[in-house]
């Protein structure tokens, strides 16, 4: 049943938010990010981008950074459902050369040891990291109750991160009876309720619609949340949107800006944790790290 209660009932909270102010979210790892996005608790991020501009590989990388920044003073553990990089062997194996800074594979530069391997294994990745993988006849429902019962399990002792990459793997599993727009709502509405309830903070990754080049430069433009494909809901009922994106022709002629990364920052809910606007990574394509520009990526960082 719904709880109603006076303004005034509320105020010794209000006052204690005045005297102590909002707690900022964690830190991304990347100064020039910071001053548009941090990472709290009670929070549903959307990350979108055009395929193959390395969504899923820069969300990688922010969990491992987030294992440094604790939330509130309780570090992250995170759930990861991700049936695009699956098997999960092969996803650990990109984690450990994001944590380790090394190549998994052979290869140019470093290698990882195996010592080093059961090390991360050990220490970091088999401690902080929990992975759900979608059998044939699973739908929202399915991850809707690992997910709760994934935050719920830490008991006030850890901070729940969940990852859901990519949400269209689910858009098959959408009852008939249902409209897209009709499920991506409630489907939203109940994310939104989960991290709410739990202290969860959950990444969302969903794809744009197909975006037509422009007609004078060539390049496609970057996905906003109202290209999402599948409902204006994205853009409504996410706290935060993000979208990364890359020059993918500067790729194609090697020239050096191929790797940076720009990450668009197109919603931010709460003015404690961070504003609309752009900053640029370097991408090692051999470790599949990212870092800020050489100049600290705040003249690279615009609002």
């Amino acid at each position: 049943q719904m709880i109603v209660k006076p303004g005034s009932a509320y105020s010794s909270d209000v006052l204690s938010l005045y005297l102590r102010g909002l707690p900022p979210g964690s830190s991304t790892g990347w100064m020039g990010l910071d001053p548009f996005y941090s990472v709290a608790g009670g929070q549903l991020s959307v990350i979108t981008g055009i395929p193959n501009h390395g969504k899923s590989a820069w969300l990688d990388a922010l969990t491992i950074n987030l294992l440094h920044y604790p939330y509130l003073g309780k570090p992250w553990k995170f759930l990861i459902c991700s049936p695009e990089q699956e098997p999960c062997q092969l996803h650990i194996s990109e984690l450990l050369e994001r944590q380790i800074g090394k190549r998994f594979r052979d290869g140019a530069g470093s290698r990882m040891s195996q010592q080093d391997i059961r090390t991360a294994l050990g220490d970091v990745i088999g401690d902080r990291y929990e992975f759900a993988s979608f059998q044939d006849d699973d739908n929202f429902g399915d991850l809707l109750g690992v997910a709760r019962e994934f935050a719920e399990r830490a008991s006030g002792s850890w901070t729940p991160g969940i990852i859901l990459d990519p949400w269209n793997r689910l858009e098959h599993r959408r009852p008939s009876h249902f409209s897209e727009t009709e499920y991506i709502s409630e489907a939203l509405s109940l994310l939104v309720t989960l991290v709410r309830t739990t202290g969860a903070h959950m990444w969302v990754v969903a794809h744009p619609q197909k975006l037509l080049p422009d007609r004078q430069t060539g390049k496609r433009p970057v996905p906003g949340p109202y290209d999402i494909s599948g409902s204006a809901h994205w853009a409504n009922k996410a706290d935060n949107v993000l979208a990364v994106w890359r020059d993918m022709d500067a790729a194609r002629e090697g020239l050096p800006s191929q790797f940076e990364t720009h990450v668009f920052v197109q919603k931010i809910r709460w003015k404690h944790i961070g504003r609309v606007g752009e900053a640029v990574l370097r991408y090692d394509p051999a470790t599949g790290r990212y870092a800020d520009m050489d100049d600290g990526g705040y003249r690279r960082a615009r609002a």
